[in-house]
């Protein structure tokens, strides 16, 4: 099970934690170490799909010393990738290793904990213009 959003601004209504990756030109190994920095990863982290896979399962165990960021039981982990179609890297092996890692989160915790959210620059472009448009009426 796979949790796709395509909501801006989500993170206002849910308890969770976020991150955000400019993903254009972004390449696999590129990723791989955007990840690492902005999650903690040790310095063992293996630089591939199941390497992430790994560490993304363990964000509710801190104990397992796999990221320095935890989350808390009733947390969420939002990864606003921006440009995500414009990425070097097959993005749908990004949203299967979203998949895995929510599938042991359901079997784990009996809930799924991260959530990728794509953001276009296109559609942050047309949702600013929407927003200002409804503040001047």
């Amino acid at each position: 099970m796979v949790i796709f959003v395509r909501l801006l601004f989500i993170d206002s209504i849910m308890n969770c934690k976020t991150i955000q990756i400019d993903c254009k030109g972004l390449k696999e190994k590129d990723l791989h170490l955007v990840f690492k920095e902005k999650l903690g990863f040790p310095d063992f982290y293996g630089m591939n799909w199941d390497a992430l896979i790994d560490c993304l399962s363990y964000l509710r165990e801190p104990e397992a010393e796999m990221t320095k960021v935890s989350l808390e039981e009733d947390e969420v982990l939002l990864i606003y990738c921006n440009d995500l179609s414009k990425a070097k890297f097959n993005s749908n092996d990004l949203v299967d290793i979203i998949e895995w890692v929510n599938a042991r989160g359901l079997a784990w915790f009996n809930k799924p904990f991260v959530t990728l959210c794509p953001v276009e620059s296109n559609i942050l472009s047309i949702e600013k213009a929407r927003i200002e448009k409804q503040q001047f009426k």
